[in-house]
C-alpha cells in the first residue's frame, strides 16, 4: 500500500482546499491556469467504455478561449465555471491527502470550521483527469498558447494568474466517473434560448431584440423567459422569435458585431415592424382581450406568421424602396383564421389544422404576403408556389427586364451587411486583421454583383443557403478551407454558381 503524502513529503503540490462530501468525499481548489494546464490530462483517450469524457472539439475549445480573450482585452465580465474531476494517483509515488487546519491549531482555540478546510497533498507525478469541463480547460490552454505566441498583441492581459475553480475526487472507479460524466451532461436542463437572449449583454443583437420587445406593438405581450407561449400565458409573443426575425430583416449570419447593427439599421427594423404593424393587426393586440383566444383563432402572433414577415418584408423592400408603392394595406383583407382562410395548406395543415414550422411552411405563407401587396416572387420563391399551387397566377421577377435591374450602388448596399456575414463566418474562430475583413468583404460584394449583372437574377434569396454552405465548409474542414473561398473572385463565384445550381433557377 502507497503511503499517504505530508507536508514533509517530496516532489509535492499543496493546494488550499475545502473538504466536501457528495457520494465520496471531494475537495474545492482553485489552481492557476498556467499551473492547471500543465496538471491536467483530459479523459478522453482509448475506446468509449475506456474513459470517461467525449472528444474534444477543437472548435468549441477554440470559442472559449475567444471568449476569455475577448473578455480580457475589453475588461468586461467573464466566468470560468468549475471543472470536475479527480486526482489519479496509480502511478504516483504516494496517495494525494488532505490535511485539516485543524490539525496545525492550537486546540484550545479552534474554530470548529477549521476541520473542513486546509491543505491538500498532490504528488508531481499524480494526474488531474477531468470528466467535466474538458472544453474549457482546453480552451483556456489554447488562450495561453496565443498569448505567448503574440505577447506584443495582448501585452496589456494576463490569463496565466487567474484561478480556475476545481472540484477535485480522489478515489473514483471508471464506472464511476462515467456515471458522473452522464449524470451532469444527460440531467441538466438547458436554458431555453428565450431567456439567454433576455440575460446576454454580450450580444448587440439580443440586447436589440430586449429593446423591440419593450416598444409597442409588442410592449407587454412577450415572453421573456421560454420560447413557446404556455396555454394559460397571457403573452402573444417570444422573445426567440423576435430575435429571429430581427436577425432576418437585418440579413445577418450567425457571426456579427456591433457594428453591424448601427442606429440606422435597427431604426430600418423599428420602419419595418411599424408599416406591417397595423394591417397584421399587431397594434390592436394590446386592446384585444384573452391571450389565448386569440391564439386558438388567429396565426398572426405564431412564430411562422411573424418569420414569414420577415422573408416577405425583404423581398417587397428589395422591389419597393421605404416601401413606396407596395400595398402593405392589402395585407388587411386576408383572413389569418386557424381552422380557414387565406393560409391554409401554406403554414396551416389543411387535415390536422396544425402549424406548418418549417421553411416551406414559412416561404409559402410569405409568398401570400408579397403577392398580396404587389410584389414579385423571386425565382426560388417562384418555383415553391408553383410547386404547391400550380394553378395560382404568379408575377415573378424573373419576367423583369434587364432595364428594371437595380443599379449597381444600390445592390452595394443590399449585400454589404451579407458579405460582411460570409467573411466572417469564413474566418470562424481564426482572428484575422481588420483591414483584411475589409478587402475580403468588397471581394464578396464584387463577387455577388457581378454574378448578378452576367446572369440577370437576384441573388437575394441564395444568400442564406451560400452562408450556410460556408459555415458548412467551416465546420467540417475548419477555418482554413472556408478563408481559402475568398482566395479571389473567380473562386467565391464558383460556389454562388454552385449554389444557384443546387437550389435551381428557371429563366
Amino acid at each position: 500500500m502507497k503511503p499517504q503524502l505530508n507536508l514533509t513529503s517530496q516532489h509535492i503540490y499543496t493546494f488550499s482546499a475545502a473538504q466536501g462530501f457528495q457520494y465520496k468525499p471531494y475537495f474545492n481548489i482553485n489552481v492557476p491556469a498556467r499551473v492547471l494546464i500543465k496538471l491536467l490530462r483530459i479523459d478522453d483517450s482509448g475506446s468509449t467504455m475506456e474513459r470517461s469524457q467525449r472528444t474534444v472539439n477543437e472548435k468549441r475549445a477554440n470559442d472559449f478561449a475567444d471568449y476569455l480573450i475577448d473578455n480580457l482585452m475589453s475588461n468586461t465580465p467573464f466566468i470560468i465555471p468549475t471543472v470536475t474531476g479527480f486526482i489519479d494517483s496509480t502511478y504516483a509515488e504516494g496517495e494525494a491527502s488532505f490535511i485539516s487546519a485543524l490539525e496545525q491549531c492550537d486546540l484550545d482555540n479552534a474554530n470548529r470550521g477549521f476541520g473542513t478546510v486546509g491543505l491538500l497533498c498532490v504528488g508531481m507525478d499524480s494526474e488531474f483527469k477531468l470528466f467535466d469541463g474538458q472544453h474549457r480547460s482546453r480552451g483556456t490552454a489554447i488562450g495561453l498558447e496565443r498569448i505567448a505566441k503574440n505577447p506584443e498583441r495582448y501585452s496589456k492581459i494576463d490569463l496565466s494568474t487567474l484561478s480556475v475553480p476545481v472540484m477535485a475526487y480522489l478515489d473514483l472507479t471508471l464506472e464511476e466517473r462515467q456515471t458522473f460524466f452522464s449524470d451532469i451532461n444527460m440531467n441538466m436542463a438547458k436554458p431555453q434560448a428565450a431567456i439567454g437572449i433576455s440575460y446576454d449583454h454580450r450580444d448587440p443583437l439580443a440586447r436589440f431584440a430586449v429593446e423591440i420587445a419593450q416598444e409597442l406593438p409588442f410592449k407587454g405581450l412577450v415572453e421573456l423567459e421560454r420560447n413557446t407561449i404556455g396555454k394559460k400565458s397571457d403573452k402573444l409573443f417570444s422573445l426567440k422569435t423576435i430575435f429571429d426575425v430581427v436577425k432576418t430583416i437585418l440579413g445577418l449570419g450567425n457571426k456579427y458585431t456591433k457594428e453591424d447593427l448601427t442606429e440606422e439599421r435597427k431604426q430600418y427594423v423599428r420602419d419595418v415592424l411599424n408599416k406591417f404593424s397595423r394591417p397584421m393587426g399587431w397594434s390592436a393586440l394590446e386592446f384585444s382581450g384573452n391571450a389565448d383566444d386569440i391564439r386558438d383563432h388567429s396565426i398572426i402572433t405564431h412564430t411562422v406568421m411573424l418569420k414569414a414577415v420577415a422573408e416577405a418584408a425583404n423581398v417587397i423592400s428589395d422591389q419597393f424602396p421605404n416601401f413606396e408603392g407596395a400595398k402593405l394595406s392589402n395585407l388587411s383583407k386576408l383572413n389569418y383564421g386557424r381552422n380557414d382562410g387565406d393560409f391554409m395548406n401554406r403554414c396551416i395543415d389543411p387535415q390536422s389544422k396544425t402549424m406548418r414550422m418549417n421553411s416551406t411552411g414559412i416561404k409559402l405563407a410569405a409568398n401570400k404576403l408579397i403577392m398580396t401587396v404587389g410584389a414579385k416572387l423571386d425565382p426560388v420563391l417562384n418555383q415553391l408556389e408553383r410547386q404547391y399551387f400550380p394553378n395560382t397566377e404568379v408575377q415573378s421577377q424573373e419576367a423583369q427586364k434587364p432595364d428594371d435591374v437595380e443599379p449597381t450602388t444600390n445592390r452595394n448596399n443590399v449585400f454589404k451587411a451579407d458579405a460582411r456575414s460570409i467573411v466572417l463566418l469564413a474566418a470562424g474562430s481564426t482572428v484575422r486583421e481588420p483591414n483584411l475583413v475589409t478587402r475580403k468583404v468588397g471581394l464578396v460584394l464584387k463577387s455577388l454583383v457581378s454574378f448578378e449583372e452576367k446572369r440577370d437574377l437576384s441573388l437575394v434569396p441564395y444568400v442564406d443557403t451560400i452562408k450556410d454552405e460556408v459555415n458548412k465548409l467551416n465546420d467540417t474542414q475548419g477555418d482554413e478551407a472556408s478563408w481559402k473561398l475568398l482566395a479571389s473572385v473567380a473562386n467565391f463565384t464558383k460556389l454562388i454558381e454552385s449554389v444557384v445550381n443546387q437550389v435551381g433557377y428557371s429563366k
